[in-house]
């Protein structure tokens, strides 16, 4: 039975489980359900006069405010975009907002929930693959596939579904390691995750494959753990791997999609599908377009949220890397834009979530190893794929919050080995 007391909490977390998912005709990919539950949350605590959390998550209030007075200076001075300002504002509340959500409620966390989640997901992946991709058009914003594209599910882009994925594994990590379930509900979940990667058929989906590989891999070298925690990661790793393998070798339709593209790219000319293709280029420029013009060409105050300047690529690093200045676009990342929108600011935001991140990992123990899966396979990405207003990337970093700033945090629940069955 529900307790009252989990009744918003969890309510919260199921949203942040579909975070495109609406009923209404609405402009934005990322709906702000989350968010609403998330402020509702917190301003009860405030009401009450409970809330309370530690200085990292303190930081990331503070650079919302300073975001919501950029932005509403902006609009006195109609320097911004006003749609794109609002995501862009939502984004900065929403990383706040839900990693308190994240850190004070992860016991209110439903297993079943969860579950359910990564469940209807890869039904409705599969229905598209069988039904077509349109048949969400009337619960998601917009579905953007065709062509060598993968499906969707919920999403409105397969490089979106991929993301969700990786934010599922992460969270699959941090419940076996925390002992919510046993070894073979941790596997039933993470199958139906590859398979929806696979599904998704785009590049993220390999950078999510390989990422997880490789976190897996420093796992087993790094982390001091049990032989059945090991043969776990190493079990999970081989089925990471089969799963990419097949996908290449066995799937007639490999090579004709965008993931097989990216993989056909980077084994043969690297420096020509940098030159070629914008979304590959666009991010890995990322890093240099938000330092370059958000700190070093404002003197660090940035351009503003969601400004109407346009970065550019530096023409020093343009010419040796023959890609026209103008590709600079718009900046492709979530925490790399808030650099270049605030500057300073929003790079005290970025280290901010590193620190949270790299002390939750150091400070881990038996969780240690999940947490090093979910840094490397879902917060990592978060510099250069999609908004941060996705509000698990909030709950997950929450989640984080509370092995960082562990002399803050609430009661820990009782943590069983991962390889102990429950």
């Amino acid at each position: 039975m529900i307790s009252r007391r989990s009744l918003l909490p969890g309510a919260i977390f199921c949203l942040a489980l579909f975070p495109y998912v609406t009923p209404l005709n609405s402009p934005f990919d990322t709906q702000p359900w989350a968010l609403i539950g998330a402020a509702m949350y917190v301003f009860a605590l405030m009401f009450r006069g409970k809330l309370s959390c530690p200085p990292p998550i303190l930081l990331l209030g503070l650079v919302a405010f300073y975001a919501t007075g950029a932005f509403i200076a902006g609009s006195f001075l109609e320097a911004h975009h006003p749609l794109p300002g609002l995501r862009s504002l939502a984004g900065y509340v929403s990383l706040a907002l839900l990693a308190i959500v994240g850190y004070r409620t992860r016991t209110h966390i439903s297993v079943r929930s969860f579950a359910a989640g990564v469940a209807i997901w890869l039904v409705v992946g599969l229905l598209q693959g069988f039904l077509g991709a349109d048949i969400t058009g009337w619960i998601v914003p917009r579905v953007s596939t065709g062509g060598y594209r993968g499906l969707t599910s919920l999403a409105p882009e397969p490089s979106y579904y991929a993301m969700t994925c990786a934010a599922f594994i992460a969270l699959n990590e941090i419940m076996l390691a925390e002992g919510r379930y046993g070894p073979f509900s941790y596997a039933v979940i993470l199958v139906a995750l590859l398979a929806q990667l696979a599904l998704s058929a785009s590049g993220t989906s390999v950078l999510v494959a390989l990422l997880f590989l490789c976190a897996k891999g420093l796992s087993l070298l790094l982390v001091a753990q049990s032989w059945a925690t090991k043969k776990i990661h190493l079990m999970s790793s081989l089925a990471v791997l089969a799963v990419v393998c097949g996908f290449v070798i066995v799937h007639s339709a490999g090579l004709s999609t965008r993931a097989g593209a990216v993989l056909v790219s980077a084994t043969s000319n690297r420096l020509r599908a940098f030159q070629e293709d914008p979304s590959i280029s666009i991010r890995l420029l990322n890093p240099v377009l938000a330092l370059f013009n958000g700190i070093v060409e404002t003197n660090g105050l940035g351009f503003g949220v969601a400004a109407r300047q346009e970065p550019v690529i530096p023409e020093w690093l343009a010419t040796p890397l023959g890609v026209d200045q103008a590709r600079g676009g718009g900046i492709q990342g979530g925490l790399l834009s808030a650099v270049y929108e605030l500057g300073v600011v929003g790079l005290a935001l970025a280290l901010t979530v590193c620190w949270i991140v790299g002390t939750s990992i150091s400070r881990g123990r038996q969780v240690k190893s999940a947490l090093l899966v979910s840094a490397l396979v879902f917060m990592l990405p978060r510099f250069a794929f999609d908004s941060i207003a996705f509000p698990l990337f909030g709950y997950v970093l929450g989640l984080h919050a509370h092995y960082a700033c562990s002399d803050h945090a609430p009661p820990n629940p009782r943590v069983r080995p991962c390889g102990q069955s429950c």
